[in-house]
């Protein structure tokens, strides 16, 4: 009796194509999983990308390289840097770029004044935010849909919700209300961008990706971010400078 006739290999054949079927019910699922995430994502963000504030912080995000998350005193702020004031120096910043190499490290020097704040603060580059809603930024987010988007080239979903989880654990991880911390989001061109927690340094690119007819790049994903965890000015009962 040949090989290919024993019980042997009627129990592998049975047992291979068992683990194939399987693999390939794993692969549809996830597949339509993270289609039905990548749909409610444009969905969502052609409607938060419509209105006038979004388009108001890309304007200003488009026109500058550096902004930040920073909390202090129980406050939480985003910073969107006007180019002429000169709030934060990352040092050897120079030397990295022409040496075209990914540094694990930066030194940062802050330089806040009452007289910045108040002229970020009069042209609406300052606003609060609420981390607890970072978690809330495609959360739906499951092993199944990360297999099925092994299988989709190039969406910027999941750089955005790699910066989400990122941005979440950083700011959210002590609960102390004189705990200061801060993330500096420093774009390096229009598809990558350098997130700087008090030294340490995570990279991500974002490629251009064609959403509701436009063109996206960076500066359109990280303002979607922004107005995610934007807060209102009504949910607050105090004062960004009166904090700072």
């Amino acid at each position: 009796m040949s090989f290919w006739d024993t019980q042997a290999f009627k129990i592998s054949a049975v047992v291979v194509l068992g683990l194939i079927l399987f693999a390939l019910i794993i692969i549809i699922i996830g597949y339509c999983l993270a289609g039905n995430v990548i749909n409610n994502f444009e969905d969502d963000f052609k409607n938060v990308s419509e209105t006038d504030r979004f388009q108001d912080h890309l304007s200003k995000i488009i026109n500058t390289n550096i902004a930040f998350f920073w909390i202090v005193k129980g406050a939480q702020i985003v910073w969107i840097v006007d180019p002429k004031d000169n709030v934060i120096k990352i040092k050897n910043k120079k030397e990295n770029l022409r040496n075209g190499k990914k540094i694990k490290s930066l030194q940062i020097d802050l330089n806040i004044t009452e007289e910045t704040l108040d002229r970020a603060n009069k042209s609406f580059r300052l606003f609060e935010f609420d981390a607890s809603r970072f978690s809330k930024i495609l959360q739906n987010f499951g092993f199944l849909v990360k297999f099925g988007l092994m299988f989709i080239k190039n969406h910027p979903v999941k750089e955005i919700h790699a910066a989400a989880k990122m941005f979440d654990k950083e700011l959210n991880k002590d609960s102390r209300d004189n705990q200061t911390k801060m993330v500096i989001l420093e774009n390096l061109d229009f598809k990558n961008i350098r997130f700087i927690n008090y030294g340490a340094v995570t990279y991500l690119t974002f490629e251009p990706f064609q959403i509701n007819d436009k063109v996206c790049v960076i500066s359109d994903f990280i303002t979607y971010i922004l107005e995610k965890v934007y807060k209102d000015k009504n949910e607050t009962n105090y004062h960004i400078q009166d904090q700072c």
